[in-house]
């Protein structure tokens, strides 16, 4: 164990960081410190790259799951973390959560959990739309969802009339100071992590809403309903009910396999 505890500390990285109601000294001793006590601190930081979905088609991956419910994610990756896609990708969630919500919870009555979501990855911007459900076959959540997605996405106009609202509020959330200390040291440190050095990527962000007019919403939705804009990844578990066929569909069977063959941002 000792061999092995040696052998693993002979080469690693070190990224530190400190922030709170600390003194100028008492900075520079820790980094002093650090420094002394990491003397073979040379490696280089983990990859933080993400998987580059292929646009224009959808893979597809079974979750092995010992319960009776089905259940469905399809995510949506833009096609890079720039602020412009990040922008548009945070838009365009918060416009559809809600008639997402209302037109497969609670008209269609699909399943009890049912909802939506922005879902970065190491900062690059993606959606997901899901439902577990105790009655209907995953094959079937995903016919719903998908048909409900494209449909409101070619019909995109309906949504002008929401628009500035949804802007002021995203705006307000981009622009919402930290209630504590620890929250702005998480915030802090996220950012180190991502190397957004200048500690404000939401604030760029705001701007970037703020800058949005409705026809690039617009563009960016047809893009979408064309499949011509986002990677695509459909996450499913059957529950007691028929697997999604994915004969002569891209599937996802070893997730290791698949890291190492799929290219990367």
């Amino acid at each position: 164990m000792l061999n092995c505890r040696n052998r693993a500390f002979e080469h690693y990285f070190v990224e530190a960081f400190m922030h709170g109601n600390w003194a100028s000294e008492e900075s520079k001793a820790f980094s002093k410190t650090l420094q002394e006590q990491c003397p073979n601190a040379g490696g280089g930081p983990l990859s933080r790259a993400v998987s580059k979905l292929p646009v224009g088609g959808t893979l597809y991956h079974e979750v092995l799951c010992n319960h009776d419910d089905s259940a469905v994610v399809l995510y949506l990756q833009a096609p890079s973390p720039g602020l412009t896609d990040t922008a548009l990708c945070m838009v365009l969630e918060q416009m559809l959560a809600a008639p997402f919500f209302n037109s497969l919870r609670t008209e269609q009555q699909l399943g009890y959990i049912v909802g939506t979501g922005y879902v970065p990855h190491n900062q690059h911007p993606g959606m997901a739309f899901y439902i577990q459900s105790p009655q209907c076959s995953p094959k079937h959540l995903l016919d719903a969802m998908t048909d409900f997605l494209f449909q409101q996405l070619n019909e995109i106009e309906f949504y002008r009339f929401y628009w500035p609202t949804i802007q002021q509020n995203l705006i307000k959330q981009l622009e919402e100071r930290d209630l504590t200390l620890s929250m702005k040291s998480q915030r802090l440190w996220v950012s180190l992590g991502t190397q957004d050095l200048g500690f404000n990527r939401n604030a760029k962000l705001a701007e970037k809403v703020k800058d949005l007019t409705f026809e690039e919403i617009q563009d960016f939705a047809h893009q979408l309903a064309k499949r011509e804009r986002c990677g695509e990844l459909v996450l499913f578990s059957k529950g007691k009910f028929e697997a999604i066929s994915t004969q002569e569909k891209p599937t996802i069977n070893s997730i290791s396999q698949f890291k190492q063959e799929i290219p990367y941002y």
